[in-house]
């Protein structure tokens, strides 16, 4: 039996949403957003990634300028 409960790293957005959902979560220059709202965020940049075409298993690299679009992705 393991002493914690073993989470995948795609499932955080999701669970702090349901436990904070109206919480502040990131706060990026003058945009601010509750933990709701970054899971929204983080449903779209996935959403994007499989239109493209991005499948599992790919590799993606990114090259991103000091954004907020940093914790989506």
């Amino acid at each position: 039996m393991e002493w914690y409960p073993k989470q995948r790293f795609g499932d955080l957005p999701t669970e702090i949403a349901r436990r904070h959902p109206n919480r502040e979560g990131l706060v990026f220059e003058d945009r601010r957003y509750s933990f709701s709202e970054m899971k929204e965020q983080v449903d779209i940049a996935a959403k994007a990634l499989i239109a493209e075409g991005v499948e599992h298993g790919d590799h993606v690299a990114l090259w991103l300028t000091n954004s907020d679009d940093w914790v989506f992705l």
